[in-house]
Order: structure tokens, then sequence, then C-alpha cells
């Protein structure tokens, strides 16, 4: 299909999980740039149709515009592994881009470029291929073929590229990032928004919060384990943790057996069922908007995750101003440098451990959940420390800008692209 106009033409291929999240919007936003420039074409393929990054619920096709740019999308609600990856090869042919660019986990991605692609296509998918990784600590094996294929590949984050590099794999980084100014807070709206769930939330209470996917990475088993040493029922706090609380034995905790197992005084917790009437599912989407206003409500957020690609919900936390509670490592000790307190894991192997140790490519640290214990009591007892450092996270979530910061940087790369020199892997040099 003629480019008309354009230089280039982009097919942007997410994952459905991803596509439902701000990394959705970071990708539209970057598109929408490049298309503004003059010199690209972007068509966005989505393989799974969850979470769709436009609201197409009749139909697999349709257009975004935004200022004046418009990108193509083409949805998909069949399994990747089967339907979606003869649809994609099915428009690659008919659309015929000068670059692929992947996001999201390479596992769900990988059929896409397996070597099983029918033997007439094959020839025909030596293209110019990118892709932008999560490395959450996924089970993701280094000689996955997106990671083998990709002629660039780009991590989110300078820990995840050094991960990269001990697999073997050269790549570059660039940050993910938060919409710095849609995620904001004030005085009057956190107060507004504390007066409607006042029958979950007392008004005057100190409010601990956390809204990751609770996968078993994400140790919640600590931070339950924490929240009981710290001793809340002698407190004026509640800890609310809005995300799906029983995702099932392979994927991730079930927090009312934990609360049960550990005995943690159960009035002190709050799930999404006793906040908003309904459980909360981390497979359906939800509006953004939901979760920016529980979001708000927060005084600390806390997190004993096991290790981060990046960090996007404490990272959320501290562009509202929240100040955030944190294992020192991985990505964490990255994206949370300020505006954080890092508390270490366990010293030495102790502090490390491993799932799947087949496929999976980096270790999980185990945080000291006493001193984790102890910072949240720091910033219970002490408001103006408080206060001072969720001013600094505030301001420190300005350098993950998407419009500002990170945007540029993925125009800048694009713009240096030359077919020629992208195919013999020259681009991680200029």
């Amino acid at each position: 299909m003629p480019k008309g106009k354009f230089k280039y033409r982009i097919m942007v291929i997410t994952d459905g999980p991803l596509a439902g999240t701000g990394f959705s919007e970071e990708a539209k936003n970057i598109f929408y740039r490049l298309v503004q420039t003059g010199e690209f074409e972007v068509i966005w393929f989505n393989i799974t149709g969850i979470g769709s990054p436009v609201d197409l619920p009749d139909t697999l096709f349709g257009d975004i515009s935004h200022k004046g740019a418009t990108i193509k999308v083409i949805g998909n609600r069949g399994n990747p592994h089967n339907f979606g990856a003869p649809l994609f090869q099915k428009h690659y042919l008919k659309y015929h881009p000068e670059i692929v660019f992947f996001m999201g986990d390479p596992k769900i991605i990988e059929p896409y470029v397996d070597e099983r692609l029918p033997i007439s296509l094959k020839e025909k998918f030596h293209f110019p291929l990118f892709f932008y990784c999560t490395l959450d600590g996924l089970p993701v094996h280094p000689k996955n073929k997106v990671l083998t294929k990709a002629n660039v590949l780009i991590a989110m984050t300078e820990w995840a590229q050094m991960e990269f590099a001990k697999m073997g794999l050269q790549s570059a980084s660039i940050h993910h990032g938060v919409n710095w100014n849609w995620w904001s807070n004030n005085p009057k709206t956190k107060a507004m928004l504390r007066r409607k769930y006042r029958r979950i939330i007392p008004e005057d209470c100190i409010l601990f919060i956390n809204w990751e996917v609770p996968q078993h990475r994400k140790r919640i088993d600590a931070l339950l384990r924490a929240w009981k040493a710290f001793k809340p029922e002698s407190k004026n706090t509640k800890l609310l943790i809005y995300g799906d609380w029983n995702m099932g034995d392979d994927l991730g905790w079930n927090i009312e057996d934990l609360i049960e197992q550990y005995d943690v005084p159960r009035d002190t917790i709050i799930s999404p069922t006793q906040l908003i009437g309904t459980p909360k599912y981390w497979g359906v989407a939800e509006p953004i908007e939901q979760v920016r206003d529980i979001a708000r409500m927060g005084d600390i957020y806390v997190s004993t995750t096991s290790g981060e690609g990046f960090g996007k919900c404490p990272l959320e936390a501290m562009s509202l101003g929240i100040p955030v509670i944190i294992t020192d490592y991985s990505a964490c000790s990255e994206v949370c440098k300020k505006g954080s307190i890092l508390v270490p894991t366990y010293e030495g192997q102790a502090g490390r451990f491993r799932w799947h140790d087949k496929v999976r490519g980096v270790e999980g640290g185990i945080v000291n959940e006493d001193k984790f214990a102890h910072a949240m009591l720091q910033l219970y007892n002490h408001p103006e420390e408080r206060v001072n450092l969720g001013k600094q996270a505030r301001l420190w979530a300005r350098e993950f800008d998407y419009d500002t910061k990170i945007i540029p940087l993925w125009v800048n790369l694009f713009k240096q692209v030359a077919p020629e020199k992208v195919m013999m892997r020259e681009l991680l040099q200029l």
C-alpha cells in the first residue's frame, strides 16, 4: 500500500494487557508526535483486543486522531498464539512497514516473529524490528526470539539494560514515563474524595496505599507481615490494597487467605469490594480516572515488590505528591531515587530468590520487613517529613514526564532511522 506523503511507515504491535494501561497512553502520544513531524505514518496493531488502545467495542478497525495526527488502529480479539499471528502477517504484507515496533511482554509477542512462520513468508519477514521490553521479572528466556531478533532492543531503565547485558543482549534505554500534569493532586481534591469514602476511610486517618497488580513478585505476603509489625491497631491508620484480591495460585495472591494466615488485624485493611462495592479484577480494564481518584486519597505509597523493570505505580504516586516506601532493588532504586524511602533487601544470598529457573533471566530481592515497618512508623509519626518527601517526589517525577522528557527521546530516535542502518544493527551506535 503506498505511503503517500510519509517517508516511513511504522507498524506498532502492543499486547492486550499493556494496551489498557498508561503504557498505551505513552505509546499513543509517542506516535501522534511522530505523525505530526510529517515523516511517519503509524499503523497500530493490538494483539488481543483486551484493553484496546481505543474504544472499539463493535469493530476491529478504526482511526484515532489528536491535533491533526491520525493513527490507523487494527484490533484483534483472537488468541495471539493462533489467530493473531496470521492476522499480523496479513497486515504486514498489506502495509509493508519500514519498521515494526513491538511494545510489551516478550512471551506474548514471540509467536509473531517465531521461526515457525510459513515457509512462504519467512523471506518477507526480515523487517527492521524494534522492541521495547518490560522485563518486570517476567519469565523471559535469554534466547527468546523477540529479544534475539530485534534489531534494536530498548530497555525501560538502565537497570534493565544491565540485566539484558548479563544475557548477552545489547540494548539502549529510554525510561517509561508518566503524564505529570494529569497525575496531579491538590488538598481540595483529596479532601473531597476522602469525604466521599469517609464511611470506609476515616477522613483524619493516615492512609497507606498500594494499587499494583498483586502478582507473586509483588510480595504482598511481606507487605502484610510488615503491616502487622507496624501495629496498625494502635494507630489511626488504614492500608488500602487496591488490586485483585484473588488472582489464583498461578498468578498471584489470595489476600484474604494471607491476612488470616499471618493473623493481621482485618479491620485495618481495606479491599476494593469494601471501597467501591465490587471486586477488582486484574484482567479487566477500568477507567484510569477511577484509579487516579482512588490513588489521590493516599498519604503514603507502600510496595514490598521483589523487583521492577520500571515501576509505573510508584511513579504515579510520586507524581501525585505521595511519598513512597519501596524495596531498594532493581529499577526501584533508579525510578524512586528521590521522594522515597528505599528499604534494603536482606543481605547475601538469603536476600535473593528465583522462580522458573529454566526461563527467568533476573533474580528477585527480598525486602527487610523489620526496616520496612520502621519506615512506615517514621512517616506515620512525622507529618512534616511526610509532606516534604511528597514534595520531593512530585518534583522528581517531573523528570519522567511524557511530553517534556520521554517522548522527545523517542522522536529523536526514530528520526535517525535509516532502514539500511537498522538492518545492519547500527542504530545503537548513532
